[in-house]
């Protein structure tokens, strides 16, 4: 293609540019904020810990190169008295698509897109590692390159701040960029309200999210969904609705496929974050800045294998998340595009209340020195085929007992999904008889217990007895 295929853009909203006093003040004005949040309003909103830290690496895939960008993020940080981030101590690393140090030429739609995005993470995550990819262009499958070349690279979060309503054909094509096992992957649903849904946002193994409004009045946080915030039905060649999400929506909303959004952050262009480019500063919203937001609370939660399941613990805990129940995307006369109680397309299942929803076991780990974790997975048997796990200290060797993991399993393309929920033993070790119909494939996730790192096992295949 010679030219970028329609819609192929970032799903950023940018307001006035603020002179730099102007925007500090907006920042603190007294009781009732409204717009240029600072990264401690962020926090508030949120509810992050101030104790709460990641050492995980964001990747951050754009369009070009800035070569501000460094400085810019050098001078972010410093005002806000974050710790600096540079190439220098490892924290950000900067390659192109095909992950060399060959770095595109600018794209000047995009340059405000990096910024907004590198210092939205650097917001809620200090501490994280940023890998920026630059692709060569705006084409899809530049951007797909560049997302494999972040998951190849080593980032287990990936923020994507851009979106397509190209054909379900080439989307189809395009799944394979955005799933790598043990990666979040989290796209902007777009800021055009109602409609069709975009992708990558809409593929069923991606944390879709929209966007919503924050206002501080009075001491307390309000919320509501945020006009523009992108929502509707996806084909369900992309993904069909599973698991606990099938069970919350019961078959209600879509006739097939997969209802957007899955979650949302703040995005309203009039309540949007304070950040530097250019020499100035601007408020940046849209759902661009949605998808650092919980790219980066995701990072804290440490749950970079199970980010599905944000719907079993809004079941479980439903205070883990602020419940979006007011404002509209569009007329749809249904919750696709009006918020309400419980799941709804602007805002999804809500916005986090810290970081217990966001986990792939519904709690935080304290903040403890973490030490390695070791699987090993194996087989025997024929039919049943049976499948031993053990969970342990790669330092010591010892079991890391009565902990909770889950087997997961995947079929043909489908993304894995959880079939059994259990604790390890007294060794450290759980047994699983598989009896699949077809070709499976299974590996055990253990989500981390806030001494042992999050550790997957490799995967194992099995194939049925033919008769």
């Amino acid at each position: 293609m010679s030219d970028p295929p329609p819609g192929v853009a970032a799903c950023m909203s940018l307001v006035h540019l603020l002179p730099y006093g102007a925007a500090r003040a907006a920042s603190h004005t007294g009781t009732s904020k409204s717009g240029s949040y600072t990264p401690a309003d962020l926090a508030s909103l949120y509810r992050i810990s101030p104790v709460a830290t990641s050492r995980a690496t964001i990747g951050i895939v754009v369009s070009g190169h800035d070569p501000s960008t460094p400085a810019q993020l050098a001078y972010y940080r410093d005002y806000f008295g974050l710790p600096a981030c540079t190439r220098g101590n490892g924290c950000f690393r900067e390659v192109g698509q095909d992950g060399s140090t060959r770095l595109p030429g600018t794209d000047s739609n995009w340059v405000s897109e990096t910024a907004l995005d590198v210092q939205a993470v650097s917001a809620i995550c200090p501490t994280c590692r940023i890998l920026l990819v630059d692709a060569d262009s705006a084409h899809a499958s530049d951007l797909g390159a560049a997302a494999r070349t972040a998951a190849r690279l080593g980032a287990t979060y990936l923020s994507l701040s851009y979106g397509s309503t190209r054909s379900l054909d080439d989307n189809r094509i395009n799944l394979a960029d955005y799933n790598t096992p043990g990666v979040t992957y989290v796209a902007a649903t777009g800021d055009h309200g109602y409609g069709v849904p975009t992708f990558p946002a809409s593929a069923s193994n991606v944390i879709a999210v929209g966007g919503t409004t924050a206002k501080l009045v009075s001491g307390t946080w309000r919320q509501s969904a945020w006009p523009g915030s992108g929502s509707g039905c996806a084909n369900s060649l992309l993904g069909g609705v599973t698991g606990a999400l099938q069970e919350l929506l019961g078959g209600r909303v879509c006739a097939s496929g997969r209802p957007v959004s899955d979650i949302s952050a703040l995005g309203d262009d009039q309540t949007g974050m304070m950040f530097y480019q250019g020499g100035r500063w601007w408020s940046g919203a849209g759902t661009s800045l949605a998808t650092p937001i919980i790219a980066s609370l995701y990072a804290l939660a440490g749950n970079h294998v199970d980010p599905q399941a944000i719907y079993d613990n809004a079941a479980a805990d439903p205070a883990s998340f602020v419940d979006i129940t007011s404002g509209s995307n569009g007329s749809c006369a249904n919750v696709l595009c009006d918020a309400g109680p419980g799941w709804d397309g602007p805002s999804g299942i809500g916005t986090p209340a810290g970081l217990a929803g966001l986990t792939s076991s519904g709690t935080v780990a304290a903040p403890l020195t973490q030490l390695s974790t070791g699987t090993s997975f194996t087989r025997s048997g024929r039919r049943p085929v049976t499948l031993r796990y053990r969970l342990f200290d790669r330092g010591t060797g010892s079991a890391i007992a009565h902990v909770p993991v889950r087997v997961r399993a995947r079929r043909g393309h489908a993304r894995f999904a959880t079939v059994r929920s259990t604790f390890t033993n007294a060794s450290g070790a759980v047994v699983y008889r598989a009896r699949p119909q077809r070709r499976t494939t299974y590996r055990v996730v253990f989500a981390g217990d806030g001494v042992h790192r999050p550790a997957t096992s490799r995967t194992i295949t099995v194939r049925p007895r033919h008769r």
